[in-house]
């Protein structure tokens, strides 16, 4: 994933932490917006964020995005697992099809690991 941004980043003015701070910005910032309309992406890894310019990312809408409520609800098992919450390895370990959680809360942790 690194790899990734480090090409992005060559074409950069600012410092590589900056660098990596303002793209987690920009990805949580569109999560809020898709959270706001009651959607999560299910699927938040590298190939699935457009990169439009320097320093400039797209969360892009995608047929995985599902109409949610807010709060924890049963989601089906899907996406890449690497980028799986823990919760959902959990659930995956116990040759379970969905598990209980907050999708949010489960984009979050797939940012994070994207930015690792």
């Amino acid at each position: 994933q690194l790899e990734r941004w480090q090409i992005v980043f060559k074409h950069s003015s600012c410092t590589y932490e900056n660098f990596l701070k303002d793209l987690e910005e920009q990805l949580l910032s569109q999560l809020e917006t898709l959270k706001s309309i009651l959607f999560y992406h299910r699927d938040i890894k590298p190939t699935n964020i457009i990169i439009l310019q320097i320093s400039n990312l797209s969360l892009p809408i995608m047929s995985r995005k599902k109409i949610v409520s807010s709060g924890e609800q049963e989601i089906q098992l899907g996406g890449t697992p690497y980028y799986w919450h823990p919760k959902i390895h959990e659930a995956y370990r116990k040759n379970k099809l969905s598990c209980i959680i907050d999708p949010f809360e489960a984009d979050l942790y797939s940012i994070k690991q994207v930015l690792k």
